[in-house]
């Protein structure tokens, strides 16, 4: 290991443990009523009645659960059981099966709606948990929420994963996972959050003893996980530009317009990666690995120079999200039903949503590492910036580009590509 290579290890270590870890630890277990708090607010006040969601609750299982396993502190097993158990007694639904998608403060279902992407976050967690502990009730409930989206996420006619039910299992209007996303039953968004939790949860099946868990619920995963790569390769991925197409019809029509979503294209790039190589299946990374390599340069699209990556654009009008924009730095804790890839917003129980900002030089950050708070300054002046038309985004076929108008500059310095020229500038106005 290379000089380099450890003073990185060493830096994102000292920001996980004495950081995101510590500050989770130090501020935001509910010693009254169990589990984690839902929400604080930018300035650091603790909102004790909010909401608690089931997306937030997983993801500090899976995190607390995978530190434990790697470092090995008892302050991580502690914080990882208490989760795994508030998860277990209040979001799973023991009537009918699934986890709601939020509980109150004091533990009674709230928003009782079967997510099948927060779903999968709770397989996720728990397969984790199982992994780092061996702990057999985890693993049987991750097994039963697996069985859940197969029975009824899984598309019998057509393949895929349908997007959201009722908690009694019926058909839903709503399918949307927030109110920024298309309605459409399919989305890539959840099937990338369905590969994940269950390339872990093979992986864990896989470590196992083999008294403790039957070969059917082993071949069944594993079925399920090489449909998931297929799908991937087969029908979200376009294969012209090598971007994830975002939503689609039951019957895999490509639906809502010309969306490219950078952030879910890299991420796509390594749950896949991941995937095959989990499965140890030579025929299946050699299908893999030249894709997701295409998948990773399209990404790229979307960088820009200062490191920050545009959300998204819609290539039929032109339009970059400015408000979907990754930054470097995650705002506060809470339940959203997106902060995948460091999605700078506020959090809440109640999933409320802040003006989410375009990373831009007014929000570099201070430090190296993945910081698990933005701070309000950092937040408000890229806000009042974009909201004062201080910014322009610039779209082609082949570029995103975001740059300071300043001096009343008539167009970026902009980094090449691909073939084609820049045709339009769109002025990101105040929302």
């Amino acid at each position: 290991m290379n000089d380099d290579i450890k003073t990185l290890k060493a830096e994102v270590q000292d920001v996980l443990e004495n950081n995101i870890l510590d500050f989770w630890l130090s501020n935001m277990i509910d010693d009254e009523h169990g589990g984690f708090y839902g929400q604080m607010t930018g300035e650091g006040e603790l909102v004790k009645d909010a909401d608690k969601g089931g997306i937030l609750s997983a993801r500090i299982l899976w995190a607390f659960s995978a530190a434990y396993r790697v470092l090995g502190a008892p302050e991580y097993l502690m914080a990882a059981t208490l989760i795994k158990d508030y998860i277990i007694e209040y979001f799973y639904d023991n009537q009918f099966g699934g986890t709601y998608w939020s509980v109150d403060y004091l533990g009674n279902p709230k928003d009782t709606k079967k997510q099948f992407y927060a779903i999968g976050f709770m397989i996720y967690g728990l397969s984790e948990y199982a992994r780092a502990t061996g702990d057999q009730q985890a693993l049987d409930y991750a097994i039963k929420l697996f069985d859940c989206i197969e029975q009824h996420s899984l598309d019998k006619v057509n393949n895929g994963y349908i997007e959201a039910q009722t908690r009694q299992w019926n058909e839903i209007a709503d399918m949307r996972l927030s109110e920024l996303d298309a309605n459409f039953p399919k989305s890539q968004n959840t099937h990338l959050h369905i590969i994940e939790p269950y390339t872990n949860l093979y992986r864990c099946l896989m470590e196992c003893d083999a008294s403790t868990v039957s070969s059917d619920v082993v071949e069944r995963v594993e079925k399920a996980l090489r449909n998931l790569i297929d799908i991937f390769t087969d029908k979200i991925l376009n294969p012209v530009t090598h971007h994830l197409d975002l939503f689609f019809a039951m019957d895999w029509t490509r639906e809502a317009g010309a969306l490219e979503s950078y952030g879910h294209d890299i991420e796509c790039s390594w749950l896949m990666h991941e995937a095959a190589l989990v499965l140890g299946d030579q025929a299946v990374l050699d299908k893999v690995e030249p894709i997701v390599k295409l998948v990773a340069k399209a990404s790229e699209k979307g960088l820009n120079a200062d490191g920050s990556m545009v959300h998204e654009a819609n290539l039929d009008t032109g339009y970059a999200s400015a408000t979907r924009a990754r930054c470097k730095r995650r705002c506060t804790a809470g339940n959203t039903s997106r902060t995948t890839s460091s999605t700078a917003r506020a959090a809440s129980g109640s999933g409320v949503v802040m003006p989410r900002v375009t990373s831009t030089a007014a929000t570099t950050r201070q430090a190296s590492g993945n910081a698990h708070i933005t701070t309000r300054a950092c937040v408000l002046k890229s806000w009042n910036a974009i909201s004062n038309n201080n910014y322009k985004i610039w779209i082609t076929k082949d570029t995103v580009t975001l740059t300071t108008n300043t001096a009343n500059t008539s167009s970026p310095t902009r980094r090449r590509r691909g073939p084609g020229s820049t045709t339009w500038a769109t002025r990101i106005s105040s929302h």
